[in-house]
């Protein structure tokens, strides 16, 4: 099952990965963190998105492990796209924007831990560990509303 809508954040550990394996073919959890300069223990998660998605298959070699695009996968830097199943999609209208597209905001957290939040063109970028610290600052307001 390869997911249409997987795209990895340009420049990040996982497109960094993954263009590893679209060049070397399938690489050890040692290669891939030597490669994007990360711990070993960090690859299932920096993988994580890409193998649910179906463009990335973890194969199990003897003893080892090893992580490689799924078949028919072609990963060309921006977007893995699949070869094999082209998918093609029906042009749909757009909806009409809600308050809060309107107000232009969007939220992501990338699989790198950083935190990219952007009102009406500005974008402000948190480091992972800026994401961590903001996350345990908000912890107990979250908890209070949940037992609200």
């Amino acid at each position: 099952m390869i997911a249409s809508n997987y795209s990895p954040r340009p420049g990040s550990k996982a497109a960094l990965a993954l263009q590893l394996l679209a060049e070397e073919g399938p690489q050890s959890r040692a290669r891939i963190a030597s490669h994007v300069d990360t711990a070993q223990h960090n690859v299932e998660g920096i993988l994580g998105s890409a193998v649910k998605a179906g463009f990335v298959v973890k194969m199990k070699e003897g003893g080892s492990v090893r992580w490689a695009l799924a078949e028919g996968v072609e990963y060309r830097g921006e977007q893995p796209t699949d070869e094999v199943n082209p998918v093609e999609i029906e042009s749909v209208p757009e909806p009409e924007p809600d308050a809060e597209q309107q107000a232009g905001f969007a939220c992501s957290i990338w699989s790198d831990g950083e935190l990219q939040i952007v009102v009406n063109g500005e974008s402000l970028t948190l480091s992972a560990q800026n994401t961590s610290e903001l996350l345990a600052y908000l912890k107990p307001f979250v908890s209070e509303l949940e037992q609200a």
